[in-house]
């Protein structure tokens, strides 16, 4: 297996090649530092699979993408990125990509990608189909009027909407948001999404501060680490953030534009 990392940070490079080294015991890795160098070494050479970096010197990782398909449209491309699935991850995969990872994911699941991306499927993480099914929820629990009585032909607009490749869609389906169609799970199901809006704004105080900012983190654990349940969780939070959590880090976090 012949594997082109492309990447402009060379501990990166070297970090992905010990990876998959020790998993691919006969790979063969190239590297590129830049976009010029990855496009040169695509023509040139024959690769069994790239492993694009969307941010790289020269042109961007979408534009690099969208010439090698070009050359060479049956190539595997995996992007593996330091950027949110988010903000990039439908626009890669709808270029052509074969994959999107953020450079966070475990070994064992970008060793996961590849094999299925050189066997010629393609790779959606467990988190960006997710994040899609929230979507769905969402347009459900917003219709203004009557709901449409065609389920599919709905599910179907509101994907194409979205701009998703065909392996998405059939992950989630209407039916499986129970709450939107029957009560009794309701309640348990907005609980889990304002945990998520707690975590959200939570981490988002250190995102202000400073990821490693001590006093945010001696708040964080007089506050919230160490009572326990002696005071109510609201009062708790207030104390450590200065008020009650905001929803609009949740919403930063899942694509979504805060601003009017």
């Amino acid at each position: 297996m012949r594997i082109l990392l492309t990447d402009d940070h060379a501990v990166v490079r070297q970090g992905l090649k010990l990876i998959l080294a020790d998993r691919f015991k006969k790979a063969v890795f190239g590297e590129a530092r830049n976009a010029h160098e990855a496009l040169n070494r695509v023509w040139k050479e024959k690769w069994d699979v790239v492993l694009l970096d969307v941010t790289m010197p020269g042109r961007s990782g979408l534009e690099v993408l969208r010439e090698i398909k070009r050359s060479r449209p049956k190539l595997p491309i995996l992007v593996l990125s330091m950027h949110p699935e988010d903000q990039f991850a439908v626009r890669m995969l709808k270029a052509g990509a074969a994959g999107y990872l953020t450079k966070e994911s475990a070994g064992e699941e970008l060793v996961g990608a590849i094999q299925k991306v050189i066997s010629g499927g393609r790779y959606i993480s467990p988190a960006l189909a997710e994040r899609m099914a929230s979507y769905l929820d969402m347009d459900w629990q917003t219709i203004k009027g009557d709901a449409p009585k065609d389920v599919d032909a709905f599910e179907t607009q509101r994907m194409n909407a979205l701009g998703l490749i065909p392996e998405i869609v059939p992950r989630y389906r209407s039916t499986y948001f129970a709450h939107i169609f029957s009560g009794g799970y309701s309640a348990g199901y907005y609980a889990y999404v304002w945990a998520e809006v707690i975590d959200a704004d939570a981490f988002h105080a250190f995102k202000e501060a400073g990821l490693f900012d001590q006093k945010t983190a001696d708040r964080f654990r007089e506050y919230i680490l160490s009572k326990g349940g002696t005071e109510d969780p609201m009062v708790l939070y207030k104390k450590f953030r200065g008020r009650e959590p905001e929803i609009g880090p949740l919403l930063e976090r899942r694509g979504l534009n805060t601003n009017p």
